[in-house]
């Protein structure tokens, strides 16, 4: 849930509240790197050096997503993203607007993956694109909201 410290910094960033956003958005960045990093040496040395063996001795063990198909695929992730954001300590008033980025870049996500699940196995492709899209999405999502709170913002004030 990384993705979630993102998506907060950044409408953080796009509300104006620059410092705090790219501190986050950076201490995010810096964090995801080391836990990255320090899963991979620690894969490395509990296995002396072979762990791609055991990545795809294990690809046996891993089924298919729990999750496809179910009705309470997006209740379930929307509740997770309220208990992430409950630690972020983001402001009440501002869930409707991070749930929102958060399920729009999800459901991206999930669904282009699952679209390019049987030509692209091999080489991991669907999981790159898929990435890709629902960060895209979430941005212009989040973009949209902004820009959408601007104009309301500006309405009420005058």
């Amino acid at each position: 849930f990384y993705g979630t410290a993102f998506v907060i910094g950044l409408l953080e960033i796009i509300e104006g509240e620059l410092e705090t956003g790219v501190t986050r958005f950076v201490a995010v960045s810096v964090k995801t790197f080391v836990l990255s990093l320090g899963a991979s040496l620690g894969l490395m040395l509990a296995h002396q050096g072979g762990a791609t063996a055991v990545f795809f001795a294990s690809k046996d063990y891993c089924g298919d997503d729990f999750t496809m198909g179910k009705w309470w695929r997006i209740p379930v992730y929307l509740l997770c993203c309220v208990g992430v954001l409950g630690q972020y300590r983001l402001q009440l008033d501002r869930y409707w607007c991070a749930l929102i980025v958060q399920l729009v870049a999800y459901e991206t996500q999930y669904r282009v993956f699952h679209g390019m699940k049987e030509q692209y196995t091999s080489d991991h492709l669907d999981t790159a694109t898929s990435n890709i899209a629902g960060c895209a999405g979430g941005v212009i999502t989040a973009c949209t909201l902004s820009w959408a709170m601007n104009i309301c913002r500006n309405f009420y004030s005058t």
